[in-house]
């Protein structure tokens, strides 16, 4: 997930903001003092720890879930024991959850797992068998991968209750954990949604369109995740992108269409992370066609997609998980394919994310560079490209390219007599 907050800002203002839903939070003890958290939850835990026992993490990550989904309801079980968590505690609150009916629940924690313990599978169901093996032996360099124990070496393993309990319908959101040589069970669960952060990284090309790829977090984190969120500038761990992604399953998300819009984001991620090599020159261009191809798998089998492109479906996990395969194939076609083919995937993830820049941004070169080749009618394409990128630098004020952009349009327009 790139534009996280954008997509919640969208969803807030189509009237989403958690009422009516509710989440489990197992994490440590909570300061319950706090107004919203008081509220929130009714003024008790569902499981109490013993007096005395640390508030800081629960507190935090609880809030969080509230930063996203303000109007829902938390049950708090709290599970440490001298500030460290108590695995068999956390059993206990997971089998009382399958059985509570909450939409969703968020474990910031969990039981260390070797790295050498966890066998990738990659996300392979979108592929067709012409091209499979060259790109994903390309996405597992990247970082694109699925990761799930052979068998969980965690004592206690919390894995089965968290299966036992997603099995009941819950999303269950767990924190991947935040070393390079391992990961928390129960994130490698089956069902269970791992969560973590990502940096994303974007600059500009000659054309002033913008190449985004992610690239790994900037402390040691497990590459073994189902959802990452950018990371907000000097916060570290999994521990705070889980609630995160809880808040927005009480948006929204739907259980049932989950796994298939991961699958979809995650190879359309792929894609991704190799398309800047391309465009720079790094990687032959032979391969863009392969790109092309992905992202057209991609966006193929990710739910609703033809009512997207329509414009009439919108939810939380097409703004959060299809706005950034949307908007870098768009810049793939503009780039190795065809021009006109991006113009339907800009427009719909404008739909989707109205606050993202990165959309009108690269929808305002696609309309310049085909007023400047004398298609259709100049002055129009250039008028409207001149509102995108202001629609842009709205966004992200200050930004260089932006200015560069509008710059050349304003010429464009002045020669026109327009």
């Amino acid at each position: 997930m790139g534009e996280f907050w954008d997509a919640v800002a969208e969803a807030h203002r189509r009237g989403l903001t958690g009422h009516g839903r509710r989440a489990a939070v197992v994490d440590s003890a909570f300061d319950l003092s706090i107004p919203a958290l008081h509220a929130a939850s009714g003024g008790a835990p569902q499981m109490a720890a013993r007096a005395g026992e640390p508030t800081a993490h629960g507190t935090v990550v609880a809030l969080l879930i509230l930063a996203v989904a303000p109007d829902a309801q938390l049950d708090l079980y709290e599970t440490t024991a001298d500030g460290v968590p108590d695995g068999f505690a956390v059993r206990a609150a997971l089998r009382r959850i399958a059985l509570s009916g909450v939409d969703a629940a968020c474990l910031s924690l969990g039981v260390g797992v070797p790295r050498h313990e966890v066998t990738v599978e990659p996300a392979d169901s979108l592929a067709d068998a012409s091209f499979t093996d060259m790109l994903l032996g390309m996405f597992a360099a990247a970082g694109r991968q699925v990761a799930r124990p052979r068998t969980c070496p965690a004592s206690p393993c919390l894995c089965e209750a968290a299966r036992a309990a997603s099995a009941q319908g819950p999303i269950i959101v767990a924190a991947a954990g935040n070393a390079v040589d391992g990961v928390f069970c129960p994130a490698v669960a089956e069902g269970v949604v791992s969560a973590g952060f990502q940096l994303d990284a974007r600059e500009l090309t000659a054309e002033q369109t913008e190449l985004a790829a992610a690239i790994p977090p900037d402390f040691a984190q497990s590459d073994v995740t189902d959802l990452t969120i950018r990371q907000p500038a000097g916060v570290l761990g999994s521990s705070f992108a889980a609630p995160l992604a809880t808040g927005a399953a009480l948006l929204g998300f739907d259980g049932a269409t989950l796994p298939a819009m991961m699958d979809s984001a995650r190879f359309g991620g792929g894609a991704d992370a190799i398309l800047p090599a391309i465009v720079k020159g790094d990687w032959p261009k032979e391969l863009a066609p392969y790109v092309l191809r992905t992202h057209e798998h991609a966006i193929a089998a990710f739910p609703h997609m033809p009512d997207i492109l329509a414009g009439t479906h919108w939810c939380i996990g097409s703004a959060l998980l299809a706005t950034t395969t949307l908007v870098n194939a768009a810049y793939a076609e503009m780039q190795f394919g065809e021009a006109d083919r991006a113009e339907p995937l800009l427009r719909a993830a404008r739909r989707l994310v109205p606050d993202n820049p990165h959309a009108p941004a690269n929808l305002a070169a696609l309309l310049h560079n085909r007023a400047r080749r004398g298609a259709g009618d100049p002055a129009a394409l250039c008028r409207e490209a001149l509102d995108l990128v202001l629609v842009a630098k709205a966004a992200r004020p200050g930004y260089q390219g932006y200015d560069e952009r509008e710059a050349a349009i304003r010429r464009c327009l002045r020669e026109l007599g327009a």
